[in-house]
């Protein structure tokens, strides 16, 4: 992937709509980013500050995967299963399941930042944390999802930039675009876009050894709680 100061030439002579246009790309990166910000436990050798490791967790807990909201969908889908065996399940089964769900992915995320330590100084990681928590990053992670569910035509490949303009002049103002742009033409948004792929391998793996290695871990936590409650999986 090239350095987007050589894909977007941002001047005062350029339209609202020539911008949005060639920065469509860049919205993709962002969003790329926000999705591999959750994985699993590779160890690394080096130690984390204190400090480093604040700004780590900071940035880590306003991604989707680390939410509250993400956390009671996961419970709930394991309700589900409880439920299909016995439909009568206590409601207190929630909260068990929910509580574990939390506890496994505060570890999850304990795991994740020497990843970030290893790739990242605390500045760089300093600006990628005031830029993922600034108006117009919170702006992307909340329209975007709804965006990509509605305008089907953007999972096209063939769509032309033209119509992917249109669409993004539904949603995003040139300064909105603009402001994104900033970012990933100063000398950390660069840096992200070159370290994306090996952060996406590694990322990854990470999310299918997490899996491996706690899931049944996770169950018998929960069972072992279902039991000293008196919690019934069985109708």
């Amino acid at each position: 992937m090239g350095h987007i100061q050589d894909q977007v030439a941002v001047g005062s002579a350029e339209s609202p709509s020539y911008i949005k246009s060639k920065l469509l790309s860049l919205i993709f990166i962002y969003l790329a980013f926000l999705l591999f910000l959750h994985g699993s436990s590779l160890a690394y050798a080096s130690k984390v500050s204190a400090e480093k490791k604040t700004v780590i967790k900071a940035l880590l807990l306003r991604t989707p995967q680390f939410s509250e909201q993400y956390n009671r969908n996961q419970a709930q889908r394991m309700i589900d299963v409880y439920q299909a065996v016995n439909p009568n399940l206590s409601p207190r089964a929630f909260q068990i399941v929910l509580e574990e769900v939390r506890l496994n992915n505060h570890k999850l995320l304990e795991q994740l930042i020497p990843i970030y330590n290893k790739f990242f100084t605390l500045k760089e990681l300093r600006g990628i944390s005031d830029f993922s928590n600034s108006k117009v990053s919170r702006k992307f992670n909340r329209v975007m999802p709804l965006m990509m569910q509605k305008e089907a035509g953007l999972k096209n490949p063939r769509l032309s930039a033209e119509q992917k303009t249109k669409i993004y002049n539904k949603y995003f103002t040139p300064e909105e675009l603009r402001s994104t742009s900033n970012f990933y033409n100063s000398p950390t948004g660069r840096k992200m876009t070159t370290v994306m792929p090996q952060i996406t391998k590694e990322e990854m793996q990470v999310r299918q050894s997490w899996i491996q290695k706690t899931s049944s871990v996770v169950t018998k936590r929960i069972q072992k709680r279902f039991k000293k409650e008196g919690i019934k999986t069985l109708p």
